[in-house]
């Protein structure tokens, strides 16, 4: 695993976190 592998991964992570905390408070 290479560093700029581990690193998109860590954006793609943080990307779907930040898409779910603002489809959670829409979904009420």
């Amino acid at each position: 695993m290479t560093t700029a592998h581990q690193g998109h991964q860590g954006k793609l992570m943080l990307r779907i976190a930040v898409t779910k905390q603002l489809i959670m408070p829409m979904k009420r």
